[in-house]
């Protein structure tokens, strides 16, 4: 479940609508289609639900102070996939947080002659994941973050 951008840069220049609109895709939005798969989820034989987050929302890597509003939505995205993960596991189902950054391995040239190495990696990555009773966060390879 991926969502929306980062919007205005400056914090004083965020608005109420923009929080709110990332706050509704970024975190309720992906929270409302868990809520509407979860008797399917639990029918699953690999119940697994990967939400798209953003090294953005990781509280302890504020490095820099910008795009208020989606940083804080994806925090939010964060906390949701935590939370759901504890109450989830007693339906093993697995919830996981993945940072797509782009730029993060390899190099923008590499990326841009290969547009679907993002892709490719994540796929790796969630075929390569098993069950777990705690939320996880990776990077797009498989590198844990921290949340």
């Amino acid at each position: 479940m991926a969502g929306v951008g980062y919007g205005s840069i400056l914090w004083r220049d965020a608005t109420t609508d923009e929080f709110l609109q990332r706050f509704l895709v970024n975190a309720v939005g992906p929270f409302q289609t868990i809520k509407a798969f979860h008797p399917q989820l639990k029918k699953s034989k690999r119940p697994i639900v990967i939400n798209i987050s953003s090294i953005s929302g990781s509280i302890h890597k504020v490095i820099f102070g910008k795009h208020i509003a989606y940083r804080v939505s994806k925090a939010a995205l964060n906390m949701m996939t935590a939370t759901l993960a504890v109450e989830l596991a007693k339906d093993n189902i697995t919830l996981v947080a993945i940072s797509p950054n782009l730029l993060q391995s390899g190099t923008e040239a590499d990326l841009n002659k290969r547009p679907g190495l993002a892709v490719e990696e994540m796929i790796k990555l969630i075929d390569g994941l098993g069950a777990a009773k705690i939320a996880r966060f990776f990077d797009r390879t498989g590198r844990k973050l921290e949340w």
